[in-house]
């Protein structure tokens, strides 16, 4: 989501973007995992949102939402034209478009998980906690609609350095973003036979 660029969106770049940046060039990601695949039954206890960093440019904090709106994805390239899907503006680009709530992305204000640095580039970047297992629990038991996570900077951005980082998306192919996810299957008991 680029506020410089409001109704641009940028599915099929091959980047993701966190910028703190001056003036109107704050960028912000919102991603999206299927967790459907877990197992019937299992508790989640922890889950870890990993991005691979391929352009580092400084370190500022970050944090992990949780998204409370729908949106779709679309094949929009970086410096291309606008694609029917979410942006800065519009959560869901139709006729008429819905937009976001807030420009930028509707998110709940709890604060998942935080990075105050980031690793080295060409390093997987981690923001774990039990409150995104929570989330992810919530998304898989139905409780809470699965709409993904927004990754932002952590303060106001719409002043301070020109900072910017860059990691792979789905696109990139390779080192793509990735949910850990660890969770606790009830065993079955058998019973044991008697021996005489």
């Amino acid at each position: 989501l680029s506020q410089g660029n409001p109704l641009q969106n940028f599915g099929a770049s091959g980047d993701i973007n966190i910028n703190h940046r001056d003036g109107n060039r704050v960028m912000r990601t919102i991603i999206k995992f299927d967790v459907t695949t877990l197992p019937a039954g299992a508790t989640v206890t922890n889950a870890n949102l990993r991005l691979y960093s391929n352009r580092d440019d400084g370190n500022f904090a970050t944090n992990v939402h949780r998204v409370t709106s729908d949106w779709t994805e679309s094949a929009g390239a970086a410096g291309g034209t606008n694609d029917l899907a979410a942006n800065w503006t519009n959560r869901i680009e139709a006729t008429p478009d819905l937009a976001w709530a807030t420009a930028g992305g509707d998110f709940d204000a709890t604060v998942l998980a935080s990075r105050t640095t980031f690793a080295a580039q060409n390093n997987y970047s981690d923001w774990a906690s039990a409150a995104l297992g929570t989330v992810v629990q919530n998304w898989k038991a139905g409780t809470t609609s699965n709409f993904g996570l927004l990754i932002k900077a952590a303060t106001t951005e719409n002043t301070g350095a020109d900072d910017r980082w860059e990691f792979n998306s789905r696109t990139a192919g390779t080192f793509v973003p990735q949910l850990v996810v660890d969770y606790i299957v009830p065993g079955v008991c058998a019973p044991i036979p008697a021996r005489s």
